[in-house]
């Protein structure tokens, strides 16, 4: 398991403002902050790309506003709530793979291990290349846009 650089890029996202957070299939979670950019492939992203995928989360903002287990409406109005907040700081708890981004208005989104060990639970996306990914007890650095490297 490679651990060298977490922090590094944990860091980079801190200040970043989040622009657009999405529920997808199930309780899939995206969000895209950072500058926008467009790929070789012609989508629009963010400098970093957060996509929570097997993990369980939670969005709180004075209180439980929204988790993973809510109806969709729910977890859909939580997400638009952070659209245009500013991420103050990331931090990550290795041994459990815990992901908790501190949002400026007073809330955070906290991603956990889910149940399926099939699935990563989350992958962080960033504009050099890397990603970061949470997968069945293991933190791992990747390189994502291997294709998009030789542009």
């Amino acid at each position: 398991m490679e651990t060298v650089g977490n922090e590094e890029i944990l860091k980079r996202i801190s200040g970043e403002t989040i622009w657009r957070m999405q529920v997808g299939v199930g309780s899939f979670l995206t969000m895209e902050l950072g500058a926008e950019r467009q790929s070789s492939t012609g989508l629009i992203q963010g400098q970093f790309s957060l996509w929570i995928y097997g993990a369980q989360w939670r969005i709180q903002c004075d209180g439980v506003v929204a988790t993973s287990n809510d109806s969709r409406a729910i977890m859909e109005s939580a997400a638009r709530g952070l659209v245009g907040a500013r991420v103050a700081s990331c931090s990550l708890d290795p041994s459990k793979l815990v992901l908790n981004l501190q949002i400026n208005e007073g809330c955070s989104l906290i991603a956990m291990p889910g149940p399926d060990s099939d699935l990563e639970d989350w992958m962080l996306f960033s504009d050099d290349g890397t990603v970061l990914v949470a997968h069945n007890g293991r933190l791992a650095i990747e390189l994502a846009y291997a294709a998009e490297q030789s542009d």
